[in-house]
């Protein structure tokens, strides 16, 4: 780039080069999956279309190696691409968006980026948020411009991969300077008129008293819909753009698990417990050292609050010295010593409590609360009380357990009662605070102790034995070279079951129950351009199985038949079919009043109330989410009756009873400026998808990547 160039000719400064810039540039591994065929994918004619802009796997690779690597260095870290496959996929997909249909619009209105404001990027008052990052000084946090200069100047003597990778960042400067040209001119051209505040400002503080009659479609069984196929095949074409199919495969799968065997676990617990011998006779001063050089969780020596000291390890085996299990937790077998036991500055104590509120009967609350004390003076037990009685929805589910709790964690007379009391059991008395009267049972007295306690943990991992002969029964599966000799050896095998997964999206990111980051080669497999209905696959591996599917069925997008749609049709029939025997029988009725018409209508209807109704809402009483009942609300007068309205629920007739008019304001300016903001938020996401739907971006990437 000549700018650059002119900016490495100006500087005459020599300073040591700063690599640091470099980690903008690092690339991360190869983006296929292992599954993944390169020789296929690269044949294939496009992934992406933009505008009638055919992008090849190779452009979109590309662009997806460069938003990876701009993320790494941003992040300071490698990128999981089967944790964050799905953001690079979007963000690579949006920068083609730009280059393709959004760039070559801001040229045409005439944006551009000149020479000055490029230097202005790389050296100036305006650097580029990268380099600022890279080059800032660690003393004073502000940009180093000595060290840019001196980094440009020395380009020439870098390794030419490390050379081309700046130069790749130079030439997003001017298209990425563009594209912020761009949102800016969009967002700050965001308005909104007075007629637009005051509008928002009425919808925000109006409100609106109805009474409705409402007859929801419940109130009619499913069971008195009849319907033939001939019916709901004309109501599919009568309704044909309600149901487009979309693409979709289904598949069957058989998976073999390799979750560590009896075998593997032994061998595991052998270990462990050679650990455990060591670990009892270690000095004090080598646990540390030894604890990270053998637990596969890495070092875990601190000192515990009895708060925080493990639930397997019991309080009576708090003795100093002490090494304890091995315990199965979470996957690992671990061993713990109790290394030294210390004062902490704050007391912990541990109790149970029932608690009454108050309510509107402050006395009445206290006599309940003394009766159940009496019985469980009487002998009642206290946890199972505590799960019918107690009003603390945060503790009734575990019998009043509050667990550990340190000084000043509760309100003042509750910490006072548990902290002053002398033995464990029952306090004799209520307990009053802001909350109400309590009934407390202390577990725990009050202490300050705490306890450094190591810990090693050894993962429980299949061996290489138990993982092999689950590969080999998996590959022996795979072997099958159609949908029938599939079937065959799932019969044979006896202990295996075939399950279908008979709803797959080009995007899935889980099959059934299986959540794996690496289901998403099963689906690239599904839907590879090559594949047929019958096709068996290679062996995929995941956490702690593998599987082999069968391709059931393939569905490519379009018109949807009966078949696709059956459930949805059936059940739109039905609510179109109910939606008219209500408005027929509320049609006939005569009556003055509402609770006329209810009465003449008999079951099934409802007369109700609300005071609370505003525009910005659509919730109503019965009915959940009604935006055809509130709209039709304001366009009623005061005494007005609707006619009969159709809503998600049900069928409705409202009157409004009052209205409640905001007062006029001089100046709107505020729900102006809230509307503007609003709007300038939503500005670049608008830009996007109404560019996307302009430029007809046809998106076949999940497939593939």
């Amino acid at each position: 780039m000549a700018i650059i160039t002119r900016i490495r000719q100006l500087s005459t400064a020599v300073i040591a080069v700063i690599f640091i810039a470099l980690g903008l540039f690092i690339i991360g591994g190869d983006l296929l999956s292992p599954n993944s065929s390169i020789l296929n994918l690269f044949n294939r004619k496009e992934v992406v279309n933009i505008n009638g802009v055919s992008i090849s796997p190779q452009e979109f690779s590309d662009q997806l190696n460069t938003v990876r690597s701009n993320m790494a260095a941003r992040l300071g870290r490698n990128i999981n691409n089967d944790v964050e496959g799905d953001f690079l996929r979007y963000e690579a997909l949006n920068e083609l968006l730009y280059k393709h249909a959004i760039l070559p619009q801001a040229e045409r209105i005439g944006l551009t980026v000149t020479d000055e404001e490029v230097i202005d990027m790389v050296q100036g008052n305006n650097i580029h948020p990268e380099l600022r990052e890279a080059f800032r000084n660690q003393q004073t946090g502000e940009v180093d411009r000595n060290q840019i200069i001196t980094f440009l100047n020395s380009l020439a003597s870098l390794p030419p991969e490390q050379r081309a990778q700046f130069e790749a960042f130079e030439r997003s400067l001017i298209p990425t300077r563009l594209r912020q040209k761009y949102a800016h001119l969009m967002t700050f051209s965001t308005y909104a008129t007075r007629q637009e505040a005051e509008r928002y400002y009425h919808d925000t503080n109006d409100r609106r008293a109805i009474k409705f009659l409402f007859v929801p479609f419940s109130s009619i069984p499913d069971s008195v819909i009849k319907y033939t196929e001939a019916e709901l095949q004309a109501y599919l074409e009568a309704h044909s753009s309600r149901y487009k199919r979309k693409e979709n495969r289904a598949i069957e799968y058989v998976t073999f698990s390799f979750k560590p065997s009896a075998k593997d676990s032994a061998k595991v617990k052998s270990k462990i417990m050679k650990l455990k011998e060591e670990l009892a006779t270690k000095p004090e001063s080598e646990i540390q050292a030894f604890v990270a050089n053998n637990s596969d969780l890495g070092t875990s020596y601190r000192d515990f609050k009895p708060a925080d000291i493990p639930e397997e390890i019991s309080r009576d085996s708090l003795k100093v010295g002490a090494v304890l299990g091995p315990y199965i937790k979470h996957g690992y077998y671990i061993i713990y010593r109790i290394v030294k036991k210390s004062q902490d500055s704050v007391a912990s104590a541990k109790a149970s409590h029932i608690l009454f509120r108050f309510g509107d009967d402050k006395q009445k609350a206290k006599r309940e609360a003394e009766q159940l004390l009496a019985r469980i003076k009487s002998g009642a037990d206290f946890a199972t009380m505590a799960g019918m009685y107690s009003q603390d929805p945060g503790t009734q589910s575990r019998g009043g357990d509050l667990g550990w709790f340190t000084e000043k964690q509760m309100v003042e007379p509750f910490e006072k009662a548990v902290m002053n009391a002398t033995k464990t059991g029952l306090i004799p008395n209520l307990v009053e605070t802001e909350y109400g009267y309590h009934i407390i049972n202390v577990t725990g007295l009050k202490t300050r102790d705490k306890y450094t306690i190591a810990a090693i943990s050894k993962d429980i991992l299949s061996s290489d034995e138990t993982k092999n002969q689950a590969f080999v029964k998996a590959g022996e599966f795979a072997k099958a070279r159609n949908a029938k000799e599939y079937v065959d050896k799932v019969i044979a095998a006896k202990d295996l079951i075939s399950i279908q997964a008979l709803e797959i999206p080009e995007d899935a990111r889980s099959i059934n129950n299986l959540t794996d980051p690496r289901v998403r080669d099963i689906v690239r497999w599904a839907y590879a351009d090559e594949r047929k209905i019958g096709d068996v696959s290679e062996v995929f591996e995941l956490q702690d199985q593998y599987l082999v599917a069968m391709l059931r069925d393939k569905t490519e997008e379009g018109e949807a038949t009966l078949r696709d749609v059956r459930e949805q049709v059936i059940k739109d029939y039905i609510k179109d079919k109910k939606a008219e025997m209500i408005r027929q029988k509320l049609s006939n009725l005569k009556g003055r009043t509402l609770e006329d018409l209810q009465k003449a209508y008999g079951a099934g209807a409802e007369v109700i109330e609300q005071s609370d109704i505003n525009p910005i809402t659509s919730n109503i009483r019965q009915a959940n989410y009604a935006p055809y009942v509130v709209g039709a609300t304001y366009a009623l007068k005061k005494g007005e009756r609707s006619g009969i309205i159709r809503d998600d629920y049900g069928m409705f007739i409202i009157e409004v009873t009052q209205t409640d008019e905001a007062s006029e304001l001089a100046d709107y300016n505020t729900y102006k400026n809230q509307i503007e903001e609003r709007r300038r938020l939503q500005t670049e996401d608008n830009i996007l998808k109404a560019i996307r739907k302009l430029a007809k971006v046809k998106d076949n990437t999940a497939r593939y990547f």
